[in-house]
């Protein structure tokens, strides 16, 4: 582990060790922050034109409060970012101020991702091979009860792998491990829309 100073010890924000072909301007640019913002929390950084790969450094970021840190991909854009977490375009955007223009991010660019919210549930990563229909019987929760949760599927046959889902909290213990499925008959209108989605 690189040893700490104690510029370290209390930087406010997150630390980040210096890439190949890194320089302060770059950073700055990838983690949106200023480039005298970058120098400033950085004391222990006497050539600001001098940096190698390997040197920690601090960015002075917020800490993301409720949420994480996310570096943006190939291909990303915040509203398929927004997609994948389960989160609305509006909140990713809000917690994001440093974005000047949400339809501009670039990739490596670092961006706050507010956790989803699932009220009387948990979040569930979407795995390789997972459907609603298997989660929803996984979770014993009725699928309609999932669709309902995560309305920001428009296509219930259409989740991928990353996607993080809301889970809602079964209402009663289900029987044969099938969550309301058991129950089910071909006049339940649950049955009938399922059957129309295949």
């Amino acid at each position: 582990m690189p040893w700490q100073g104690p510029w370290q010890q209390t930087c406010r924000g997150m630390t980040y060790m210096v890439q190949p072909g890194d320089t302060l301007f770059l950073i700055a640019r990838r983690f949106n922050v200023s480039l005298n913002a970058l120098i400033a929390a950085n004391p222990q950084i006497s050539d600001p034109n001098l940096i190698f790969p390997g040197q920690i450094i601090c960015i002075p970021i917020g800490r993301c409060p409720r949420g994480f840190v996310y570096i943006v991909q190939p291909g990303d854009t915040l509203f398929l970012i927004a997609r994948r977490y389960n989160i609305s375009l509006q909140s990713l955007i809000a917690a994001n101020p440093q974005i000047p223009d949400p339809n501009l991010i670039f990739q490596g660019q670092a961006i706050c991702i507010p956790l989803a919210s699932c009220p009387g549930g948990f979040m569930y990563t979407v795995q390789p091979g997972d459907s609603l229909f298997s989660i929803a019987q996984r979770f014993n929760v009725p699928l309609q009860a999932i669709i309902r949760a995560n309305p920001q599927i428009v296509d219930p046959n259409l989740i991928f792998p990353g996607q993080m889902i809301c889970i809602p909290r079964a209402q009663s213990p289900m029987p044969w491990g099938w969550g309301n499925w058991g129950n089910w008959d071909n006049n339940n209108e649950d049955w009938d829309n399922w059957e129309n989605w295949q």
